[in-house]
């Protein structure tokens, strides 16, 4: 009897994924505090934080992927990398200045809780996902739960004046428009170029980007 065979890969694949998000996350909330101190208690600029987290990245990613980068691979990706390379300059820078103005927590929450709504919202509007009410209800309930976020609850963000308040506000979500968008680009990249050569450009293209 003929047996269909067994997809050996696929279970440590979604598992190295879900870790792969989990550190991803967690290096989102540990380098948000690094930034507030290195902006209100050495100052730097959120510029200057940004050039150099790209361009020490950027060396540190070309030592262990350059050897494996191709020019014949990168052909007919060029404008996609310079998109979407620009883009993770700029929301990094955005979600700096951000945490300039308001301290860390918001910033920070706005910039991982907005992306999703706007995924979710661009896939619907090209017809890719479907409109139902448990999504009508998640996105409510993200959009409420990053509402609340923003309301003045104690800590630096109350502190902060109104115009430094509204200010922090707008590039937490500026970052948030322009990571969504970055991952909607930089998806295709990784899948095309892999993930290790796929980062490598677009931090060097983002180092570039800042250095302007």
């Amino acid at each position: 009897m003929d047996q269909a065979p067994a997809v050996t890969g696929a279970a440590p694949a979604a598992n190295l994924a879900w870790l792969a998000a989990c550190a991803a996350a967690f290096l989102w909330g540990t380098g948000a505090p690094v930034v507030h101190l290195l902006v209100t208690q050495h100052g730097f600029a959120p510029a200057e934080v940004s050039f150099w987290r790209f361009a020490i990245g950027g060396l540190v990613l070309l030592l262990v992927f350059g050897p494996g980068l191709r020019r014949a691979a990168l052909r007919g990706h060029v404008l996609a990398l310079i998109l979407a390379g620009t883009a993770m300059a700029g929301y990094v820078l955005c979600w700096f200045l951000g945490i300039e103005r308001m301290g860390a927590a918001v910033p920070t929450l706005i910039a991982l809780c907005l992306p999703p709504v706007i995924v979710t919202v661009v896939a619907i509007s090209r017809g890719r996902d479907r409109l139902d009410r448990s999504l009508v209800a998640a996105l409510a309930a993200a959009l409420t739960g990053t509402g609340l976020v923003v309301l003045p609850h104690g800590g630096p963000a109350a502190a902060a004046s109104v115009a430094n308040l509204a200010a922090g506000v707008a590039f937490s979500i500026a970052s948030a428009v322009l990571y969504a968008g970055f991952t909607m680009v930089s998806g295709r990249l990784s899948q095309a170029l892999g993930a290790g050569p796929a980062t490598t450009c677009l931090t060097l293209v983002a180092a570039l980007a800042m250095a302007q």
